[in-house]
């Protein structure tokens, strides 16, 4: 058997000039019963690259033993941590698969931290941690770096090996590094290895005056043990006085007396209830209230916030990480390794090395999220747009033990909690979360100076020929179905369904849009404009506009990417667009407080949707008098008598259009201007509809 004094050993490795892997390190360790190493950083990727001297250290019934100051790859720490807490599956996965010592290599190679789990479950490898005594490390900022390596054979021949390298892959692979070899059977050196040698069985034994030597298992078990930072400059070790912790310089956080009065009734009703703000009035602030209240009263927990959409749970994680020390995972498509990261933080978290954790995500990857969940207690759910949370597919998750057990502390937020056309959907809604606990309507938002006052402009338009005749005749089959064939519901909607996209998509709403544009672009304020449109018809006939006129803009459909959308709103923001069109995609969530123009070319009959959309304008400019101007449009039908069969369903349709058009004008700055249109007076006297006057005489 060959031993060390087989090798051409030499003196001094540089990796600029030598393969010190292959010239020394591997043959070195391929004849060694022992091997004893000091490193500041140890990864088991070190394993893999010296795969076949360690099979070897191995087949010599050869011992590792370990100092060093941190393990740097999270799977590491993680594995150790299994391993202590029970290291026979690592035994019997390993040795199920080795027949010879080659295979040892394998694993090794491609399997470095299990190679590195059955190391330590066979105590093939004993790892202590240094860590600077704190008075050293108060006064000198100290670390733990030094790298003495110390190889035997079975004849006790021994060398030492000192300089820069640290044991891991790039260390050993990549980095360019420098060390000196000291051989024993040399006289000329043998006073340096036996410094060497004596310093590792001093560290070891815990003799040192400046450094604390203590075993995994303790390091483990007293939350000692880091991830290591990528720059060793950013390297600020807390040493034995419990438990290592992280904290952030955040940004003062300050609320409203409104926000607070919303957190406190929150309070009072044992911590559940409904809030409803006004867009634009802060909600998201009371839910970082929430849930520093939370954090208050329980010392550690994990949080589960609820969106619509990617973009808002973006801004719910740029506001969470200004105010709070939280560890933040953003759960969805925009987040592939968010299953690894989730796995990895709710480890730590079981094991107290984190206390604080909180976990964002769209209603639609909540199914993803519940059963990482289902075991963990002193949780709090904050659902922003809490309305969707009550559509058929996702209201039965309210009954779940995970939701209706577990989440103790819930909070809801909407400008509009209530489901408009589903009861069932808002009352168990109100049911799980406790009913409304505060309101912030929008009434009241603008008279404090919350948000910013508005002109609402309302534009009459008349049917085109081809329109008219299409609405008639559909007009005419709706009669015919509806007074003979009531069981056929699903063709008469789609019917009805038809007939109300004649009315949203009317063409002659694009003259009118023109002429708004046009006038604002000659008062100089088109800038900031968004423009609502029903479809990708509508947009087309709006590009065309904007291209005419020659104004810059863009387009948002929902196919962009999370970052081609963040860049057409940066530049939006900048000013560089004037103007954006879209379909649904900005109705909720985009917090612009730019936007002072918002036109409406097409509009739904649910309130939630017209009253998120205002909402879009009306936040307020820091410093800036803003008056935000919101454009609509109602459509005039044919002209149907009073006797007619049909005029009571008309009724109905216009109604609904006058019902948005007044709750607008309620709040609005020219809500009179209503007396002086003659069209729209003739429209309200022609369909007995004088009680929504009522709505612009009502106190807010």
């Amino acid at each position: 058997m060959l031993s060390l004094k087989d090798i051409n050993i030499k003196s001094v490795y540089s990796s600029e000039e030598d393969d010190i892997l292959r010239e020394f390190y591997i043959p070195a360790l391929s004849v060694a019963t022992n091997y004893y190493r000091i490193t500041g950083f140890f990864s088991s990727d070190s394993l893999a690259v010296a795969a076949k001297g360690l099979a070897n250290l191995i087949r010599n019934e050869g011992n590792m033993k370990l100092i060093t100051g941190s393990l740097i790859k999270r799977e590491d720490i993680l594995v150790a941590e299994e391993v202590l807490e029970n290291p026979t599956p690592f035994i019997k996965e390993i040795e199920s698969r080795i027949d010879n010592f080659e295979e040892i290599e394998n694993i090794f190679i491609k399997e470095s931290v299990k190679a590195l789990a059955w190391m330590l479950s066979k105590n093939l490898l004993e790892i202590k941690i240094a860590l600077p005594k704190r008075n050293f490390k108060e006064e000198f900022n100290a670390i733990f770096h030094p790298k003495i390596g110390i190889i035997e054979d079975f004849r006790g021949n021994k060398i030492s090996f000192s300089g820069s390298i640290n044991e891991t892959g790039v260390g050993w692979l990549k980095n360019i590094e420098e060390f000196k070899v000291f051989r024993n059977w040399r006289d000329i050196e043998k006073e340096y290895f036996e410094n060497d040698y004596h310093r590792f069985f001093r560290l070891w034994n815990n003799l040192s005056d400046k450094v604390e030597v203590i075993p995994l298992y303790q390091a483990i078990k007293n939350k000692l043990l880091r991830f290591a930072p990528k720059s060793k400059e950013d390297i600020n070790l807390d040493i034995l006085d419990g438990k290592f912790s992280i904290t952030y310089s955040v940004a003062q956080f300050n609320l409203r007396d409104y926000q607070q009065e919303a957190i406190d009734k929150w309070k009072d009703n044992s911590y559940k209830g409904l809030i409803e703000m006004a867009t634009g009035t802060g909600k998201t602030y009371v839910g970082i209230g929430i849930l520093r209240e939370f954090f208050k009263k329980e010392r550690r927990g994990v949080v589960l916030i609820l969106s619509p959409t990617n973009e808002i749970n973006k801004q719910w994680k740029e506001k969470i990480e200004k105010y709070t020390n939280c560890n933040i995972i953003i759960v969805g498509s925009n987040n592939p390794k968010w299953r690894r990261d989730i796995e990895n933080l709710l480890h730590d978290y079981k094991r107290g090395r984190k206390d604080k954790l909180i976990i964002i995500s769209t209603y639609d990857s909540l199914n993803n999220v519940i059963d990482y969940l289902s075991r963990l207690s002193q949780l709090l759910l904050i659902a922003d747009e809490v309305h969707s949370f009550g559509s058929k597919e996702r209201i039965n998750i309210l009954d779940s033990e995970v939701f209706d057990k577990r989440f103790i502390y819930r909070v809801g937020l909407s400008a509009t909690p209530e489901r408009f056309y589903d009861t069932i959907g808002t009352n168990k809604i109100k049911a799980f979360f406790g009913g409304i606990v505060f309101r912030m309507i929008i009434g009241d938002a603008i008279k404090k100076g919350i948000l910013c006052p508005y002109n609402y402009f309302t534009n009459v338009v008349d049917m085109t020929n081809r329109e008219f005749k299409e609405y008639v005749k559909l007009t005419k089959k709706l009669g015919r179905i509806s007074n003979k064939h009531l069981e056929e519901e699903e063709y008469l909607t789609i019917l009805a369904n038809k007939r109300a996209n004649i009315i949203k998509s009317a063409e002659n709403k694009f003259n009118v849009l023109k002429d708004i544009i046009k006038d604002l672009q000659m008062k100089n304020n088109l800038k900031y404009t968004f423009v609502f449109c029903l479809d990708s018809n509508q947009m087309n006939y709006v590009k065309n506009i904007l291209d005419e006129l020659k104004i810059t803009y863009s387009q948002i459909t929902g196919q962009e990417s999370l970052q081609e959308r963040e860049k057409i709103l940066s530049s939006f923001i900048k000013g560089n667009i004037y103007v954006i069109s879209s379909m649904k995609v900005l109705n909720e969530g985009i917090d612009i407080p730019n936007v002072k123009n918002a036109i409406i070319l097409s509009s739904s009959s649910n309130p939630r949707e017209y009253i998120q959309r205002r909402g879009r304008v009306l936040r307020k400019i820091k410093n800036e008098e803003k008056i935000a101007n919101i454009f609509d449009f109602i459509v005039i039908p044919p002209q149907i008598q009073k006797k007619d069969v049909l005029f009571d369903l008309e009724r109905k349709i216009i109604k609904k259009e006058l019902l948005r058009i007044f709750e607008f004008l309620r709040y609005s700055r020219n809500k009179s201007d209503i007396f002086k249109n003659h069209k729209m007076i003739k429209i309200i006297e022609k369909y007995n509809l004088d009680e929504l006057y009522n709505l612009l005489r009502t106190k807010d």
